[in-house]
C-alpha cells in the first residue's frame, strides 16, 4: 500500500542515490535537474489522497542509457517511480 510516508521515503532514498552519482556523472546531474521537482513534490506530500499520481518517463536512462550499470540507483528509481505512478509493487 502506498502511503505519504512510503512515497516520501522512496523519494528521499532515490534523491540521495542520485546526488551521490551526480558527483561524478554529467548524466546524473542532468537527470537531477529534470526530476528534482517531482522528488520535491513527493517529499512534501501530507496525505496520499491529495496526491496526483502520474507517469515518470526516465526509464530509458536505466535500461540502455549511461546510468544503466548502477544497480542501486536503478532500484531506487524503480521504487520511487512506481510509487509516484501509483503502482504498489
Amino acid at each position: 500500500m502506498i502511503t505519504a510516508i512510503t512515497l516520501n521515503e522512496s523519494a528521499r532514498k532515490f534523491e540521495a542515490e542520485l546526488r551521490k552519482v551526480a558527483e561524478t556523472s554529467v548524466e546524473a546531474k542532468d537527470l537531477l535537474l529534470q526530476i528534482e521537482p517531482f522528488i520535491t513534490e513527493a517529499k512534501s506530500v501530507g496525505s496520499i489522497s491529495n496526491f496526483n499520481f502520474r507517469r515518470l518517463r526516465f526509464d530509458r536512462l536505466f535500461i540502455d542509457g549511461p546510468l544503466a550499470d548502477n544497480i542501486n540507483l536503478a532500484n531506487a528509481y524503480a521504487k520511487f517511480s512506481n510509487q509516484f505512478e501509483g503502482l504498489d509493487v
